[in-house]
């Protein structure tokens, strides 16, 4: 197989699984080793979530928009929103400064990937078994949003899910599903496109 062939692997790998709750980034690191790719992790990663970033920005743009234009216009709402995916950047930011070498040395070892896919599981059936309650509440608010960016920080270890953490810790936090959903992408934005912009 050649290199082009493996990268578009990898490519297909990142788009099936980034909208699942099944981490992108470990199930790369496997693909990765299986297809002998010798490419920085991090950075090969980064650059796959570009695709990512796109695919957000184009399936949210009604919210994008509205946030954007809000926050030109002045208005509190797009303020107080804006405030809350700037303060949920801040553990990841933190995280991904501390402990990038780290994490960029468990993606070449399948078994603690491995590990983390399982404890990832673990973590999707603990949040499905605890908020099972119907909640309607909005994920941006500043204790909302800062508890998500922790859930966002932990994912950087390679098998745990972004979106399925911070959504979880997001439900546990009292937000809705379709709420805790949306603001979990959103806050994405910003993260990965903060990432693909160091790697370049």
């Amino acid at each position: 197989m050649t290199e082009t062939l493996k990268l578009l692997a990898l490519a297909a790998v990142q788009g099936l699984t980034e909208f699942l709750p099944v981490s992108s980034s470990g199930h790369l690191a496997l693909a990765q080793k299986f297809f002998g790719v010798e490419a920085p992790g991090t950075r090969l990663a980064l650059m796959l979530h570009a695709g990512t970033l796109a695919t957000v920005l184009v399936f949210y743009r009604r919210r994008v928009a509205w946030l954007v234009t809000s926050v030109l216009r002045g208005r509190a709402d797009g303020f107080r929103y804006a405030g809350c995916v700037l303060l949920s950047m801040l553990p990841a930011g933190v995280a991904f400064a501390l402990f990038r070498d780290s994490v960029e040395s468990m993606t070449a070892r399948p078994r603690v990937v491995g590990a983390l896919l399982l404890f990832n599981a673990f973590l999707l059936f603990f949040f499905g078994a605890t908020a099972r309650t119907k909640r309607s509440g909005s994920a941006a608010t500043p204790w909302r949003a800062f508890a998500m960016g922790f859930g966002q920080a932990f994912a950087v270890l390679p098998g745990i899910s972004r979106s399925g953490t911070s959504i979880g810790v997001g439900r546990l936090a009292g937000a809705g599903p379709a709420q805790a959903a949306e603001f979990s992408f959103i806050m994405s934005v910003p993260v990965i496109a903060g990432g693909v912009l160091l790697e370049v």
